[in-house]
């Protein structure tokens, strides 16, 4: 028998330009770029949806599929009402910072407690992503503290080398496998609702 593809909404906090992005945008896809009233370009989007990128990802996971619909959330962060919004209805989390930079890892540790204050839930999926993994001479952080951040989340920790393509698809794989494992109570209520939809039948 073969099973519905599951759908859930990830948010990611990608810190760092990173090939995490490949997953997330799909081949072709960019940002397009803004021009002022007389055609010339501008540096920077003008508008949120061009900042915003929103894909859908269908692929599998220990056997079964999921859907993933996709927040790359990167170039908001003045945005503060769609931070907490995204924050409230995603279910699950990837927040990466560089191993390289301690301010970016002291972003991440914000944005997770944020996102733990406004879920109001005990364990959200999450996984926190300690990139760079490859410039080992200029790494200034130790795994214990990706570990430990991730622990207090109950979320899991991988560190990852984009540039190599280290361990980026286990990054959404191990997402997707928290999301199963601790669905959040939206989530709850969607596969409630789902269940109670197919029983209807109309003769």
């Amino acid at each position: 028998m073969t099973r519905r593809a599951s759908t859930c909404t990830l948010a990611s906090w990608l810190s760092v330009t990173s090939a995490l992005r490949r997953f997330v945008v799909s081949p072709g896809r960019h940002r397009p770029p803004s021009t002022d009233e007389t055609g010339e370009r501008q540096a920077s989007p003008r508008s949120i949806e061009e900042k915003l990128m929103t894909d859908r990802k269908q692929f599998m996971v220990d056997g079964q599929a999921v859907i993933l619909e996709v927040l790359d959330t990167a170039g908001i962060d003045q945005y503060l009402a769609l931070h907490d919004l995204f924050m409230r209805e995603s279910d699950g989390f990837i927040l990466v910072f560089s191993l390289m930079s301690k301010e970016s890892f002291d972003d991440v540790v914000r944005t997770r407690d944020q996102i733990l204050r406004l879920k109001q839930e005990d364990l959200v999926p999450m996984v926190i992503v300690g990139n760079k993994c490859d410039l080992t001479a200029d790494r200034v952080l130790p795994p214990q503290l990706g570990e430990q951040l991730a622990a207090r989340a109950g979320g899991v920790y991988l560190e990852t080398s984009a540039r190599n393509n280290v361990n980026v698809m286990r990054v959404f794989h191990e997402v997707v496998r928290q999301m199963r494992l601790h669905p959040t109570r939206d989530m709850k209520e969607r596969e409630a609702r789902r269940k109670k939809e197919k029983k209807c039948v109309i003769l």
